[in-house]
C-alpha cells in the first residue's frame, strides 16, 4: 500500500457506480486512481473529489491503475463559490493534465500547481493565467522562448512568435508565425524572471489574453491536444 497527497486534475465515470481519478501527486507523478463504489449516493467519498483540495490518498497498487482504499481532504481552496476562480482552476488542472505525462515525479509542478490554487483563492484571475501557463510549460520542459530571439538569441524588437522555437524578431525570416503586439512583446521578455504570481508592472486585460492565446496555441500545435476549458478562458 502507498500513502501519497494529491490534487485531482480530471475525474470520470468508470460504471455506474464507480470512477477513475487523474490525480497529480509528487511521489508518483500523474496516476490514475480507481474509487470503487465512489459515485454511489450511500459512498462516504461521493462528491469529495469535486472540490479544489489536497487530499490524502491510501492506494493499493493495481495493474492499470492505483485503487483508492482511503482518502481524506487535507486542504480546500476556497474557489468554488465563485465561477471565474472555478474556470482558472479548471484550466490550469487541464494543462498540467495535458503537458505532464503519467509517473513523472515531480514536486516542482506539484507546488507551482498549490501556489496557483492559493492565488486563485487570493482574487487573481485573467492576470494569473500567462505566468502560470508559462511556468507548467517550463517546468515540463516544453516552454517556448518568449524573452528573446529563439534563432539569433535577439533582444530587441521581439515581435513575433512562431511554432518552432517562440519568439522571433523582425531580421529572421520564417513562417507560420503570429505578430505580437509591443505590450505583449514587453510582458514576454519580462516573463521568465519573476515569481509565478502576476507581473507587477501594468498591464491591459487584451495583453494578459493575447499572452494565453499564444501560449495555448504553442501547446496545441506542439502536443496536438486542444483544450478544452480555453472557451470559458474567453468569457472571463
Amino acid at each position: 500500500m502507498n500513502k501519497t497527497k494529491g490534487f485531482v486534475l480530471k475525474k470520470q465515470p468508470f460504471s455506474e457506480h464507480d470512477e477513475i481519478l487523474y490525480v497529480l501527486t509528487p511521489d508518483f507523478g500523474k496516476i490514475k486512481v480507481f474509487v470503487k463504489g465512489g459515485r454511489k449516493k450511500k459512498s462516504p467519498l461521493r462528491g469529495m473529489f469535486d472540490s479544489f483540495s489536497e487530499f490524502e490518498f491510501l492506494l493499493s497498487p493495481g495493474r492499470s491503475f492505483e485503487k483508492c482504499l482511503e482518502a481524506g481532504i487535507i486542504r480546500t481552496y476556497r474557489i468554488t463559490d465563485d465561477y471565474d476562480a472555478i474556470v482558472c482552476a479548471l484550466y490550469f488542472c487541464e494543462i498540467v493534465y495535458c503537458v505532464f505525462p503519467f509517473f513523472y515525479p515531480d514536486e516542482g509542478i506539484y507546488r507551482i500547481l498549490s501556489r496557483l490554487f492559493m492565488a486563485i483563492e487570493n482574487g487573481e484571475r485573467i492576470r494569473l493565467i500567462p505566468s502560470g501557463f508559462y511556468f507548467i510549460l517550463k517546468n515540463a520542459g516544453v516552454a517556448p522562448v518568449v524573452d528573446r530571439c529563439w534563432v539569433c538569441g535577439s533582444r530587441e524588437d521581439i515581435r513575433r512568435f512562431d511554432f518552432e522555437g517562440g519568439g522571433k524578431c523582425r531580421s529572421c525570416f520564417g513562417e507560420d508565425y503570429l505578430e505580437l503586439t509591443l505590450e505583449t512583446s514587453r510582458f514576454f521578455r519580462a516573463l521568465p524572471y519573476v515569481k509565478i504570481e502576476p507581473l507587477k508592472r501594468s498591464f491591459t486585460a487584451e495583453v494578459f489574453k493575447e499572452a494565453e492565446y499564444v501560449l495555448r496555441t504553442w501547446t496545441e500545435y506542439r502536443t496536438s491536444v486542444s483544450l478544452n476549458t480555453f472557451k470559458l478562458i474567453n468569457w472571463l
